[in-house]
């Protein structure tokens, strides 16, 4: 599991659940193996909607993930070893 919804703090109050509804995120992926097209991926959040896009969404990023495709897919899986 990725996510152990046990080990997270509460936050003090319910205003800040809130104001993260209005947070963006926009995760970069840049898979190295991926064919040429394919190499480059936006996950956007938005209001909690969520978007994956082809095209740079023209917004500040979050978080740069860099990796190769079967890396995160172990990763996602919940894969418990290292990928080589």
């Amino acid at each position: 599991m990725l996510h152990d919804p046990a080990q997270c703090a509460a936050p003090a109050d319910a205003g800040a659940y809130e104001a993260a509804e209005h947070v963006t995120v926009v995760i970069h992926f840049q898979f190295r193996d991926a064919r040429a097209g394919e190499r480059a991926w936006w996950l956007a959040v938005e209001d909690g909607v969520a978007d994956l896009c082809r095209d740079d969404p023209g917004r500040e990023l979050t978080l740069v993930v860099q990796a190769s495709v079967r890396a995160l897919t172990e990763v996602w899986a919940g894969g418990g070893q290292t990928p080589a």
